[in-house]
């Protein structure tokens, strides 16, 4: 009894192979929201891989009711994300960079000078004495007393003196000391960039190479590489 082709598209039900992958994984482009899962979904079914038919994989995990089961759907999406996961974020990555299509040589330097500078100021100031500062004081005085029955004072005794004070500086120091330091740290920073072509191949050549470059579908590319879970070649 000749067994019945099966495609893909009649087998896969509900199920959404890169709404499920998008759902359970960060993809590369997870973070672009011009794109959908549910987009992705709608041009790999009715465009690229419906018609195709299913893989032993697909084969072997359908139900009863001839459909992908969940269990095995999201089985084989898992097997998608470790064979492919690599290889798309590669591609992606160059899809994706920024760069000047014309020029095939670019160079970047980044040069960080630090400069630690101390200046320390140290010293005594000095200032000497010698010699002598005196003072002198002179002072005198006169005692009286009176007679009995007498109303009139006459002189007892008088005292006169005088007295002087002298200080004396020899080689008397006086010193203040004084220290300071001065940081004074600088950091100079330089880039230096040189881009442009070193001849190698033409701009022209580079310019068609881009070009090229946007013509590769970066999403059949990842349908190609579903297709390999989920159908085989023949079609």
């Amino acid at each position: 009894m000749e067994m019945k082709i099966q495609r893909l598209n009649e087998v896969i039900g509900n199920n959404e192979i890169f709404k499920t992958i998008m759902e359970n994984y960060t993809l590369p482009w997870s973070d672009d929201d011009t794109i959908t899962d549910s987009l992705l979904d709608f041009e790999y079914i009715n465009n690229y891989s419906g018609r195709k038919i299913i893989s032993p994989a697909v084969g072997n995990s359908l139900g009863d009711d001839g459909k992908i089961t969940a269990v095995g759907f999201q089985k084989l999406c898992d097997v998608c994300y470790m064979m492919f996961i690599k290889k798309w974020t590669r591609n992606w990555t160059i899809l994706t960079m920024e760069y000047n299509p014309i020029e095939n040589y670019a160079m970047n330097e980044h040069t960080v000078l630090t400069r630690d500078n101390e200046e320390t100021h140290s010293g005594t100031d000095r200032n000497v004495r010698t010699g002598s500062i005196g003072t002198e004081a002179t002072s005198s005085g006169e005692n009286k007393v009176s007679a009995f029955n007498s109303s009139q004072y006459q002189p007892a005794d008088s005292n006169t003196g005088s007295g002087d004070t002298t200080t004396t500086y020899n080689n008397l120091t006086d010193a203040d000391t004084y220290g300071h330091t001065i940081n004074n740290d600088d950091t100079e920073t330089t880039d230096h960039t040189r881009t442009g072509n070193i001849g190698v191949t033409t701009s022209q050549d580079m310019a068609l190479s881009d070009l090229q470059l946007w013509r590769w579908n970066f999403f059949y590319e990842v349908f190609s590489d579903i297709d390999n879970v989920f159908t085989v070649s023949t079609y």
